[in-house]
């Protein structure tokens, strides 16, 4: 369950638990496992599709140093490849190992542990993160950060907005009085809490990298590079741009836009290219060269870099910036990432595309794997880890359960699979491959060849097994009145309120948030639970909204009995997507809610915010009556990684 591609979904998506400072994943496992439903409960199979840990649990991550999470019910524990408890389930949310340590979380809280299910560190912080040198970035219940070394002893006091590791004897602690930008301080620590680079009035600075860090200060705003002791290394003059995206150096070398002209004369900041050329400097500042032709430079790796011309092609470029080939590309395609221009090179390979072909190439430009022609229609290519994966745009709009289709080349087995599947789940190492597809999932070998198949639609509940907090759902509508359009750009709904035709339908006189919990089920079918805002009062009802969404969602005890979300909602970025949806007397909307199923046996209710008139300035609150219900620990807390699907989807979490 790695390697998403923009994947959503309501089962819970393991995301494998970035440890804060340079550590990679290792395996300790000897035959590969891979993870699988069957009849809407994960188990585990090896590469002949035979069943080797029985589909028996709620949720399941993929094995990493021979242990994986699993949840049986509420809770996670960890199972050997032989399907036994490695570490007893107690754990709201369980990560998997990085170099015999793994994150999880109890009632919330975050900890790490050894392979023996262990706390590393008892501490009274809400969060916990391994960074290096045994020191730990700890965070409070308001976001506080600070740091503690490996006996849970104080070395900076959680009084930061952020603290981030500089190297593995440096970090950097943000502190943020104000909004204003001279409320913000940058200072510096050694790994002991004794400040150091005293002598700068930092307002920004990156970690290092090559030996030299970005900063730049607070007063006079100037960006400089400094080395590990803290002496500036070069400023940047006002002529150079270093771009956002390359501000840390690679191979000891880093990209520039050089202005030809004043760079305070330009008016347009877009048209700046026009007037700029691409040069590369050392971690001295030494320009060591520049090219006037040149548009783009990618970053270095292994003192090989690609180069776009004024005509749009690309070559391949040596440490001193010249060809290493006479070969010219079309395209060249960037390891994990569309934004900016990193090292296309992962592996030692490169993917670029000549003459409508593509093909993989080494440092020397030699091919390595290719040349393919894709003979199919497609809208994209991404690279990452190796793979290059392929996106088309899904015009079947019956069965669309993705707005994209997706596919990918696989050099390495010289695999090339064209964009059919709704969702490409992980495409592994090994070369093995998971997608759903006609509401199966399947797994592929190297060769393209499946070696399990199971229908996920098999016995699934129309209970909500989860371990996250779901996303606000609650949207309706209301006629178009431009006092209440806000900017007039916000996303619709089709949930328009009803009417009340019979007097007893609901209670008289009142303003509702009513549950309907079904009592009697049709053979073969069951009722959904309903929530209606009832409006049986004289007066109009305003409510605040975002694209249509509801400031509504569903609340729960904890096992201390104390109301929290186990639902959340998102804030728009954007300010067209807020307006005012209103329900006019003896009207009413109705939703359909989930039925939730967990461990705790709790009571629910429904929260909703409004506003007794337009022109309410604060909103109030109307709780619905309590009903019994059951949830999972971690949907008290846990909130799932947010992908937008683009511009038109104006939320980021």
């Amino acid at each position: 369950m790695a390697n998403y591609l923009n994947i959503k979904k309501l089962s819970f998506l393991f995301l494998l638990f970035v440890f804060t400072y340079g550590q990679s994943q290792t395996s300790q496992s000897t035959t590969k496992l891979y993870p699988v439903q069957k009849n809407g409960l994960y188990g585990f199979i090896n590469q002949k599709g035979e069943e080797i840990i029985k589909a028996q649990y709620r949720n399941a991550g993929e094995f990493s140093e021979g242990l994986a999470p699993v949840r049986l019910e509420g809770t996670f524990g960890y199972i050997d490849e032989k399907g036994s408890y490695a570490v007893e389930s107690k754990f709201d949310i369980a990560y998997p190992f990085v170099e015999g340590k793994a994150k999880v979380y109890i009632d919330g809280k975050g900890y790490l542990i050894d392979k023996k299910g262990t706390i590393l560190l008892q501490h009274p912080y809400q969060d916990i993160f391994n960074t290096v040198g045994n020191r730990y970035i700890v965070e409070t219940i308001r976001g506080k950060k600070g740091l503690v070394d490996e006996k849970g002893d104080i070395i900076l006091d959680t009084l930061y907005k952020n603290t981030t590791p500089l190297n593995d004897d440096l970090f950097a602690a943000i502190k943020q009085n104000g909004i204003n930008r001279s409320s913000r301080q940058v200072l510096v620590y050694d790994k002991n809490g004794k400040q150091v680079f005293e002598n700068l009035d930092i307002e920004q600075i990156q970690p290092f990298k090559d030996g030299v860090a970005y900063v730049e200060l607070l007063e006079s705003g100037d960006e400089v590079f400094i080395n590990e002791q803290g002496e500036v290394q070069f400023e940047i003059p006002n002529k150079w741009v270093l771009s956002t995206e390359r501000e840390h150096f690679n191979d000891g070398k880093a990209i520039i836009d050089i202005y030809i002209v004043d760079r305070d004369t330009i008016k347009i900041w877009s048209s700046r290219n026009k007037y700029t050329i691409k040069g590369i400097i050392d971690t001295k500042g030494t320009l060591l060269f520049s090219n006037k032709d040149w548009r783009e430079i990618t970053a270095y790796k292994n003192n090989r870099a690609f180069a776009e011309n004024s005509k749009g092609n690309w070559l391949l470029i040596d440490e001193k910036g010249e060809p290493v080939s006479n070969e010219l590309y079309e395209s060249v395609y960037f390891n994990g990432s569309d934004y900016g221009y990193p090292s296309p090179f992962y592996d030692e390979v490169a993917i670029v595309e000549k003459d409508d072909e593509l093909m993989a190439i080494d440092y020397n430009g030699d091919l390595v794997a290719g040349p393919i022609y894709l003979d199919f229609d497609y809208d994209d290519l991404f690279f990452k880890d190796g793979i290059l994966y392929i996106q088309s745009y899904n015009d079947n709009k019956e069965e669309r359960i993705s707005s994209y289709l997706y596919g990918f080349w696989d050099w390495k087995n010289n695999l090339l699979m064209k964009p059919t599947f709704p969702i490409l789940e992980s495409v592994s190492e090994d070369g093995t491959w998971n997608v759903i597809q006609n509401d199966k999932s399947l797994y592929f070998d190297k060769n393209g060849h499946a070696f399990w198949e199971t229908k996920l639609s098999e016995k699934k509940s129309s209970k909500l097994n989860i371990d996250y907090m779901m996303r606000g759902y609650f949207y309706a509508s209301s006629p178009y009145k431009e006092e209440l359009a806000g900017f007039g750009g916000w996303g619709g709904s089709h949930n328009e309120f009803k009417k009340i035709q019979a007097k007893d339908m609901f209670p008289k006189e009142q303003f509702n948030l009513i549950v309907h919990k079904p009592t009697q089920r049709d053979t073969g079918l069951e009722e959904k639970s309903k929530l209606y805002i009832v409006n049986n009062r004289e007066d109009t009802i305003y409510f605040n909204a975002q694209d249509s969404r509801l400031y509504l969602l569903l609340q729960a005890k904890d096992k201390q009995g104390v109301w929290k979300d186990i639902e959340y909602l998102p804030s728009s970025w954007c300010g067209n997507s807020y307006h005012t949806l209103f329900l006019p007397k003896n009207h009413y909307w109705e939703f359909a809610i989930p039925e939730y199923e967990g461990s705790l046996q709790t009571q629910l209710r429904a929260k909703l915010w409004y506003k007794p008139t337009k022109d309410s300035k604060d909103s109030e609150i109307l709780y619905s009556e309590e009903f019994a219900g059951s949830v999972n620990p971690g949907q008290f807390w846990n909130k799932l990684t947010y992908i937008p699907f683009g511009l038109m989807d104006p939320y980021d979490e």
